[in-house]
């Protein structure tokens, strides 16, 4: 564990449990209580305890910019982890100065002007289109997952959880509620849209076959 030059105080380990206890914070609640999904938080618990490993005896408010700078460059080769551990110290830091009485804060977090490591997107590889067509051709159990996969981008939770009433026939629509914040995402493109039609009537056809699927 690192150590810091720091003042007595509550450490950073008590104050990310703090952070995280359902009691004080209603984002950590159970998903089904309005919490932030499973996924979203075993993606932040992953970030927020290699702080805790690292830095959990040092005090928050001790923390500078150059010292958070320095921790962004460890991560010059993972720039998405490096960039995550950022995001989850402000986090941390602004929640911790709005609403606990367990330490004062500076107002100004000394994260919030660390430039974020660039980050190349790299696309998936595409299915051959041999691969494709002997997909659709045999009509797979799963080509309703294909579609949905391939013209909205979601991902699987949200797809699975798809109703036909989430298809607009007339205004070339998709409507869909992402699982990761549960905020409503409208899918217009023309060129997706239009299969609309056809994916709500397969998908009428196969709901029964997904639901038993997520059961399992």
């Amino acid at each position: 564990m690192r150590q810091l030059v720091h003042s007595v105080g509550l450490s950073c380990n008590i104050l990310i449990r703090k952070y995280i206890d359902p009691k004080n914070n209603p984002d950590w609640k159970p998903e089904d209580e309005d919490g932030l999904s499973e996924s979203t938080k075993r993606i932040y618990r992953r970030h927020q305890e290699w702080w805790r490993q690292e830095y959990g005896m040092a005090q928050l408010r001790d923390f500078t910019e150059n010292i958070l700078r320095d921790v962004r460059n460890e991560f010059v080769n993972e720039p998405t982890s490096g960039n995550a551990k950022i995001d989850r110290f402000k986090a941390i830091w602004n929640w911790i100065r709005e609403f606990s009485t367990a330490v004062k804060l500076p107002d100004v977090c000394p994260a919030t002007k660390i430039t974020r490591l660039e980050t190349l997107n790299e696309a998936h590889l595409v299915w051959p289109q041999a691969v494709i067509t002997k997909f659709v051709e045999d009509r797979n159990r799963l080509l309703t997952m294909y579609y949905l996969a391939r013209y909205s981008g979601q991902r699987l939770g949200d797809r699975r959880n798809m109703q036909c009433s989430d298809f607009n026939d007339e205004g070339n629509r998709i409507y869909v509620v992402q699982e990761k914040n549960r905020h409503e995402n409208l899918d217009t493109n023309p060129q997706d849209a239009r299969r609309a039609p056809a994916l709500a009537a397969r998908q009428s056809q196969e709901q029964r076959f997904f639901s038993h699927q997520h059961a399992r």
